[in-house]
């Protein structure tokens, strides 16, 4: 609340390019608290609601684009990610979404209470209703240079369509080995896997590597400064914190410049080993789940591991519907299951009393992102 008064002398960078490529602009969407959560909550306009089931979450922090994709209140939105707000919004409301790597798309212009850390840097990109918008999104925004503005951008030109090798080889990881998807996410995965098997394509298992270490330097990274910075935000205007405010800064320590260098450093040599894994294994792509379940109660997104290890390792990832519906025939919750870990059974038990969510088909297109 306290950053309600801030209003923009002239639109982000991001914003001034898609003008120009002939975007037209709508709305301006809801986004949590803080903007470290993976649902919609804050004290100014309230819950944003998921447009399949007014019970669930839409994700988060870029809900509000989320929910506006869901409804098919337009084509495409903008979220920001810095561990999964784009990837989960999109998840939860059977849209596309594209987490591109660092340096890639302009934020010059963007406000947050966190502008300075950059152990763990958010981007900007699009959701949309097809693969195919993710594309023109992004065509349309590198085609006109933005790091001629942007210093901080990689002056790489948009290389347009790729043809896809003959031999790719994706890996399917059906687990992170901290907390075990629900039975719906395993039954597309597995279905999945079958798919591409069918049409040829060379699918080995992926075996998680370190994932519970990974979560243990991110969620160090996100606030060196002990949650500082939104502490005082909060107290500026007195407004109450949130739960999922105080789930995320739960995980928030007060570290030295030394500290941070040390995590800087487990960062770059983490990156190296997952590279160096993929490439001995012969993998071009990981599928994986953006989230253990299809869906969520409001406020009970807790779990951010899926999302997260991909803005560890900095790697460009891409969400979309699987054409699935959930089957409680089908998706039958394990009896007797051991959980690995506290989440672990926190989220099993959250499987229990799911919720059926219906998702639509929408067709897919075969490209390659760089």
């Amino acid at each position: 609340m306290s950053q309600i008064g801030n209003v923009a002398k002239e639109d982000a960078l991001l914003v001034q390019l898609l003008k120009k490529a002939g975007a037209v602009f709508t709305v301006r969407t809801n986004q949590p608290q803080s903007l470290m959560h993976l649902d919609c909550e804050n004290n100014i306009t309230g819950n944003t609601l998921n447009p399949n089931h007014l019970k669930l979450s839409p994700g988060g922090s870029s809900g509000g684009e989320g929910a506006s994709m869901g409804f098919k209140c337009a084509v495409l939105g903008v979220g920001t990610d810095i561990g999964g707000s784009i990837r989960a919004p999109a998840a939860f409301n059977n849209s596309y979404g594209l987490r591109p790597t660092t340096l890639r798309n302009p934020t010059l212009g963007l406000h947050g209470v966190l502008g300075g850390q950059e152990s763990i840097k958010g981007v900007i990109g699009p959701l949309g209703q097809s693969i195919d918008d993710l594309w023109l999104f992004q065509q349309a925004l590198i085609d006109q240079n933005p790091h001629d503005i942007d210093t901080t951008l990689a002056p790489l030109p948009w290389k347009g369509e790729l043809d896809t090798p003959k031999n790719i080889t994706v890996g399917i990881m059906m687990t992170d080995g901290v907390v075990k998807p629900h039975p719906p996410i395993l039954r597309a995965l597995e279905t999945a896997k079958s798919k591409l098997q069918a049409a040829g394509v060379n699918v080995v298992d992926w075996e998680n590597y370190k994932h519970d270490h990974a979560w243990n330097i991110v969620s160090a990274l996100y606030f060196p400064d002990g949650g500082k910075r939104i502490l005082d935000a909060l107290a500026d205007s007195g407004e109450p914190m949130l739960p999922l405010t105080q789930h995320a800064l739960n995980y928030s320590k007060a570290i030295s410049i030394s500290e941070n260098w040390d995590l800087n450093v487990m960062r770059e040599t983490y990156r190296r080993e997952y590279h160096a894994l993929m490439k001995e294994k012969g993998v071009d792509v990981i599928l994986c789940p953006a989230y253990v379940g299809a869906g969520v109660k409001q406020h009970g997104a807790k779990y951010w591991g899926y999302t997260s290890l991909w803005n560890i390792l900095d790697q460009p990832a891409v969400v979309f519907p699987t054409g699935m519906d959930v089957d409680k025939s089908l998706d039958v919750v394990e009896e007797g299951y051991s959980p690995l870990n506290a989440k672990d059974k926190e989220e099993h038990e959250a499987c229990k009393s799911h919720l059926v969510i219906t998702l639509r088909m929408y067709p897919d297109t075969n490209r390659t992102f760089r």
